[in-house]
């Protein structure tokens, strides 16, 4: 193949860049070279692209599944805040009924309810 674009021929007819057929092919096989690296790039730049709209995906999903977890959350803390008046206003009805002002010998604030992790992980979100 002849690559017209590095010859510009004179009027005398004389190529100011002559190429034989081998260096026709070296300029080609650079040519080639450099597209299939050009290529490879702008794959390599959509595979990135497709990873951070995949990302942003997950991202958007993952927000919409710890708005729920945190709205579960905070409905689990106030019924869990609910059952410990609750098992309190009972444990002050015995008390009372049966004259025992003690039963266990355990102040109430010691059994609480507890859950797996404290408040502030919610607050600080």
């Amino acid at each position: 193949m002849s690559m017209d674009f590095l010859q510009d021929i004179s009027s005398s007819g004389e190529a100011l860049f002559p190429c034989s057929s081998w260096e026709d092919h070296i300029i080609k096989s650079a040519v080639d070279h450099c597209v299939s690296i050009t290529m490879a790039h702008f794959r390599r730049i959509k595979c990135v692209d497709e990873m951070i709209h995949e990302m942003r995906n997950d991202i958007h999903i993952m927000q919409h599944v710890w708005d729920w977890v945190k709205f579960d959350w905070e409905e689990l803390r106030l019924h869990g805040k609910h059952i410990q008046e609750q098992s309190h206003r009972y444990q002050k009805m015995f008390d009372q009924m049966t004259g025992n002002t003690n039963r266990f010998n355990i102040p109430p604030s010691t059994y609480p309810v507890h859950f797996p992790y404290p408040e502030t992980h919610i607050d600080r979100h």
